[in-house]
């Protein structure tokens, strides 16, 4: 299943704050597939350029992602969270630079259900900084990009897979 949330003033944000209950998750590897397989919540924005923006392109773009997940190899009934901040360097985001990721710990899930997790992914430009958090751990990931420059809006298509 897959779904999206966009913003009306994507612009004005600076801070993207969840309440999550997860009630059932599974992943389940493919044998046609040798790629792991992953259950997955993103939570995540492009929030600058870091350059010169240009139509259609996210070269340059920032992003930002706050993620709950659970590898198909993971022990059972445990999910991961983990921050992440990177920047694209090709027009379609296939290739990054800048990349940091920090674990924000595991969520023990007796029989798949998960007590509430309490999200925040903020922006906070004045400290060159992104602030992520999880009930009461807390990341930043810093930078040293210009980031006066809005990022790309992408409009994309989102549908429910069942």
């Amino acid at each position: 299943m897959l779904a999206c949330v966009y913003f009306l003033d994507p612009n004005s944000i600076r801070a993207i704050h969840a309440d999550v209950d997860i009630v059932d998750f599974e992943a389940t590897n493919c044998a046609a597939n040798p790629a792991t397989t992953q259950a997955r919540l993103d939570i995540d924005g492009t929030f600058f350029n870091s350059g010169t923006p240009a139509p259609n392109s996210s070269l340059r773009d920032v992003v930002a992602q706050l993620g709950i997940f659970r590898n198909a190899t993971d022990p059972p009934y445990v999910l991961q969270v983990q921050a992440v901040m990177f920047r694209c360097t090709a027009a379609d985001c296939s290739t990054t630079d800048s990349f940091q990721l920090k674990s924000l710990g595991s969520i023990s899930c007796p029989d798949r259900i998960c007590p509430k997790q309490t999200l925040l992914l903020q922006w906070e430009p004045q400290n060159n900084l992104f602030r992520f958090r999880r009930n009461a751990t807390e990341v930043t990931t810093p930078y040293v990009l210009a980031d006066t420059n809005l990022g790309a809006v992408r409009v994309g298509k989102c549908k429910f897979i069942t």
